[in-house]
């Protein structure tokens, strides 16, 4: 149950993060995609290389 819970917390982080680099917060963005590597996902820190300094 614990590893279904990560998958859900990391796809709203990830998501809500690329949503807020669509509206030009970064800062924000950055932190919510920070948030979804912490948790398991790697794609966000390709993500974050891209979008955050």
């Amino acid at each position: 149950m614990e590893e279904q819970r990560k998958l859900i917390f990391f796809s709203i982080y990830f998501n809500r993060g690329i949503a807020k680099i669509r509206l030009g917060q970064l800062d924000s963005a950055c932190l919510d995609l920070k948030k979804a590597g912490e948790l398991g996902y790697s794609r966000a820190y390709e993500v974050i290389r891209k979008y955050c300094q």
